[in-house]
């Protein structure tokens, strides 16, 4: 097994992950198979920090991280944030999702990052459990905040759009 960036050219690759991911948190399929390439292509061309990777075996993926460096952290570093960790249901209980937690903890550390964060949901018990088994602990003194959908959309005083793979969306200009 290797673990490796994405790259362009294992996005498609990527898409029967991404619709696993998707009936996981969802219970549902919610994209075609070209609408995942194209985000997966999207998310790699554009400028917002994340990154992507993935644990191979041959030409298969078994797993995807996505994750962010975020600045400032304690003692002027680094704070690597994971958004998501998914490993395949035919790959679980193999040592992919450890794999895969230690290939950031290593990144983290050689970019000098002070701290490596996550959230789970808690409505599944197990990644919980697998993350205090590999010596994590969970973080109390934050609390968590969200503006999704309508309510973005009546902070931001714009529609939430999302741009086609060749265009960005242009930056709103904020009067008051």
């Amino acid at each position: 097994m290797k673990i490796r960036p994405l790259e362009a050219g294992l996005c498609r690759a990527l898409v029967p992950l991404v619709h696993d991911w998707e009936t996981f948190y969802r219970g549902r399929k919610e994209s075609t198979s070209e609408e995942a390439r194209s985000y997966l292509e999207r998310i790699l061309d554009e400028p917002s920090g994340g990154a992507v990777i993935v644990a191979c075996e041959g030409e298969q993926i078994l797993a995807f991280a996505t994750y962010a460096i975020l600045y400032p952290a304690p003692c002027r570093s680094g704070q690597l944030y994971m958004k998501e960790l998914f490993v395949s249901p035919g790959a679980r209980g193999r040592g992919v999702g450890k794999k895969m937690m230690k290939y950031l903890a290593r990144l983290a550390c050689s970019r000098g990052c002070s701290r490596f964060d996550w959230t789970a949901e808690r409505t599944n018990p197990g990644a919980g459990a697998f993350y205090r088994e590999l010596g994590a602990r969970t973080v109390s003194e934050k609390e968590y905040y969200r503006l999704d959908g309508a309510d973005l959309e009546r902070f931001a005083g714009i529609p939430l759009t999302v741009p086609p793979k060749s265009e960005s969306a242009p930056d709103p200009l904020i009067t008051d």
